[in-house]
């Protein structure tokens, strides 16, 4: 009896244990991804600088406990898990109360209020929306002098600064407007300047809407949405018939880039090309790199249709963006763009020193997990068409790719190498697993036929070695004839050895 009260009461102490360490455990987890945190990740050097001021100024933060957690997290040279565990913090913040959940939420609820007006102020700070609201401020209680010499100097920061994109005509607008006010007290016989009122929010409002309409056209080819712009046609003829709107970048950029959407187009795309070398001082970084998207697609989509003078244009499209940091996502750059690059690099351009320093120099840039898989599968594409199948056959006989189409690729290529190489027994081997490998695969759509034929074709030429010339002509035909054939260029040069 004493055995199994013994054994009940341990029992017990493990199952108190366990929950203490589970909750222990929701407990980091529910702070560490809270919204508070994440925000407060976000934060660089700079930005924790100036919220440092920021949560100390009497007028942005009254509570001392806010000043503690946020003291707290600044001590702290990485932010984890573990040292945001909330008894730890609760513990910094309040060091002669107990733990309680409902005092810590509250306190994170004020915390994240204050980091949120933080956002929203430093924001605000960094754009000439301040010195706008500052001027409505001063015009608002009648210090006429002071509003006017406001209004020339941010009427000439404004010139100087190279920015032209729709939030620059915004800003104009509303600058106009408060000139507008200022004039107009008391006064009704004077030259008002509700022309450039009207010019600047015509400005904005065409610009804005043509940059949405070039999004939205994005976002329909990728879903069933679809969404409708009143103002659309008018704006877009509006541009078509005055030459003066062709100057604004903010305007003829996104111009240009709708008409590339909609129509395509080589002219469309040389105008594109050439703007965005031209106007790129005058974007915000986003803003140019959706523009340099959209251009970078339209060249993938016309060498998806056989247009081979697009590899260039794709190519160097890529290490521009590249080198501008466009392509790159939190700092990293896609196995898929990687491989994409290298693709065009070696298949269509021929460029292998290009290639391989292009590996060399943005590897680092790929995640942990996929770096060494991408390095050798790009490696073992190069080595294939520089013919040098004794490196390349070691790397794709040995890895296994965590992307399927990255397999089946290399089990083509070795295919390739297999049947150049005379190896006819490791060939016919290779046929029959790939065979059932692709059959496996229920989410290849077209590529699985395409694969099998290639198969086939490889058979083909084992089984036509040596044929005569009328044999070998109709072999040709056949190949020649394929919609859907994988390598098609390979298998007709093979033919034409034979």
């Amino acid at each position: 009896m004493s055995a199994l009260f013994q054994f009940s009461y341990q029992k017990t102490q493990l199952i108190k244990y366990f929950l203490s360490y589970i909750c222990k455990k929701f407990l980091f987890l529910k702070m560490f991804s809270s919204k508070f945190i994440q925000f407060f990740l976000q934060l660089d050097r700079r930005e924790r600088q100036n919220l440092k001021l920021w949560v100390n100024s009497p007028i942005a933060n009254a509570r001392e406990d806010v000043v503690s957690l946020f003291q707290y997290l600044f001590s702290k040279r990485e932010i984890t898990k573990e040292n945001t565990d909330k008894r730890t913090v609760f513990a910094f913040v309040y060091p002669q109360e107990p733990y309680e959940e409902q005092k810590m939420r509250y306190l994170m609820s004020f915390a994240t209020k204050c980091l949120e007006s933080f956002f929203a102020y430093f924001n605000w700070q960094q754009t000439p929306q301040m010195e706008i609201d500052k001027i409505h401020y001063i015009n608002e209680k009648q210090l006429n002098s002071y509003c006017r010499q406001q209004i020339v100097e941010v009427r000439h920061q404004m010139k100087q600064q190279p920015l032209r994109n729709s939030q620059h005509y915004w800003h104009a607008f509303q600058l106009e407007v408060e000139q507008y006010n200022l004039s107009s007290k008391n006064k009704r016989n004077i030259d008002f300047n509700l022309q450039e009122v009207s010019n600047q929010l015509h400005y904005f409002t065409i610009a804005e809407i043509l940059k949405q309409a070039c999004i939205a056209i994005s976002i329909e080819r990728v879903s069933a949405q679809s969404f409708d712009f009143p103002l659309l046609k008018s704006c877009l003829a509006l541009v078509e018939e005055t030459p003066t709107l062709k100057e604004i970048p903010a305007i003829y950029m996104y111009f240009v880039c709708y008409r590339l959407s909609v129509y395509g187009g080589d002219d469309n795309f040389e105008e594109l090309d050439a703007l965005l070398n031209h106007y790129e001082a005058h974007f915000t970084q986003s803003e140019i790199k959706d523009v340099f998207i959209i251009a970078l697609n339209h060249c993938i989509k016309e060498l998806n249709v056989g247009k081979s003078l697009y590899a260039q244009h794709a190519y160097r499209l890529y290490l521009r963006g590249l080198e501008k940091g466009f392509l790159l996502e939190n700092g990293m750059l896609s196995r898929f763009t990687f491989k994409n690059i290298a693709f065009i690099g070696i298949k269509k351009l021929k460029d292998y020193d290009g290639v391989l320093a292009f590996i060399h120099n943005y590897q680092h840039y790929l995640h942990d997990n996929y770096r060494e898989g991408t390095v050798m599968f790009n490696m073992a594409t190069l080595f294939v068409e520089q013919k040098r199948y004794e490196k390349a056959m070691p790397i794709l006989q040995t890895i296994e790719f965590e992307d399927v189409l990255w397999n089946i690729n290399a089990k083509s290529m070795l295919l390739r190498m297999y049947y150049e190489e005379q190896e006819y027994e490791s060939l016919i081997a290779l046929c029959s697993s790939f065979r059932l490998y692709l059959n496996r695969q229920k989410e290849l759509g077209v590529y699985k036929e395409s694969y099998i034929r290639l198969i086939k074709y490889c058979l083909k030429l084992i089984k036509y070695t040596g044929c005569n010339k009328q044999q070998k002509a109709l072999l040709l035909q056949q190949a020649e004839s394929e919609s859907n054939l994988f390598e098609k260029e390979w298998v007709m040069e093979m033919v034409g050895k034979l």
